[in-house]
């Protein structure tokens, strides 16, 4: 059986994954410089005057609740990024040792739908191997999935690994709609459970 892009389903699955993987591929090798960065850097004393923020993605269909106390970071996306049109940023909160990293990605077909099962699935399955490959001792921990009210889909995958010879908790979240894709991942030491928690659910509203 053929679909709109003229493709039996198997073979436009497994192109769908293959165009979601490797594009999402560069957007996590961005964070792993700033993940050592955070690691290895000393405790800061926390600034009360980082006001919270939110960050709107896919139309405003994903909002992101960016807590008080994260400082965006002002180093410009990878060019390599940036040519694939890819938009985002990183936000740091340095007294707590936790990251919060925002990706939107353009995807090479649009999805069926706002909760696309294959386009979800390639998404976490880029995210998985690109942190295998450029963290130690990665562990995948946990994934579910939430539809939200609108009916958006989210993929989220839990995971710890060593980064600047520390170990890290590390929660990714990817949702799609149209032509975009978007993923957020948070890291944060893996001392403060808690806390990487409470930040997880300003990504999921759950």
């Amino acid at each position: 059986m053929l679909n709109k892009w003229n493709l039996p389903s198997a073979t436009n699955r497994l192109m769908k994954q293959a165009a979601l993987s490797l594009t999402l591929g560069l957007a996590v090798s961005m964070t792993v410089g700033v993940t050592a960065a955070l690691a290895a850097s000393p405790p800061a004393e926390a600034q009360s005057s980082y006001t919270a923020q939110q960050v709107s993605m896919l139309g405003g269909k994903l909002s992101v609740n960016v807590p008080a106390g994260f400082v965006k970071d002002p180093t410009p996306i990878d060019p390599r990024a940036t040519a694939l049109g890819m938009t985002g940023a990183n936000y740091l909160n340095k007294a707590e040792k936790s990251v919060l990293i925002t990706g939107q990605v353009p995807l090479a077909t649009a999805v069926d739908s706002d909760n696309d099962e294959t386009a979800l699935n390639g998404l976490l399955t880029g995210t998985a191997l690109q942190q295998r490959t450029d963290y130690q001792d990665y562990k995948k921990l946990g994934e579910k999935s939430i539809v939200k009210a609108s009916g958006l889909g989210l993929r989220q995958l839990d995971a710890s690994f060593i980064a600047g010879g520390k170990p890290m908790l590390a929660t990714t979240v990817a949702a799609a709609s149209g032509t975009q894709s978007a993923v957020v991942t948070v890291i944060t030491n893996a001392d403060n459970p808690k806390g990487h928690a409470a930040l997880v659910k300003t990504v999921t509203g759950e």
